[in-house]
């Protein structure tokens, strides 16, 4: 299916729906449909998946030990009234 195709298509969509579709341009539909390569949320989630197992092979950040600060060791002290 061409664009030309496709733009055509969406128009008698559009048209099947007077007065409600009638802000709906069917150029940027179809400019839209060729952008979006997933037609379901699996095929986005096996990509995802893919993707993942692809990265694995990345090294880690090394992870700093984490220091306890003086105030959270309770050296700290706080000024009291008298």
């Amino acid at each position: 299916m061409t664009y030309q195709d496709n733009i055509g298509r969406n128009r008698t969509q559009i048209a099947n729906f007077p007065g409600t579709w009638d802000g709906i341009d069917a150029e940027s539909v179809a400019r839209m449909q060729l952008q979006n390569r997933f037609k379901t949320g699996l095929d986005i989630a096996k990509l995802h998946r893919r993707d993942h197992a692809r990265a694995t092979w990345l090294p880690m950040m090394p992870i700093r030990p984490i220091t306890p600060s003086r105030w959270a060791a309770g050296t700290a002290s706080s000024a009291s009234r008298s």
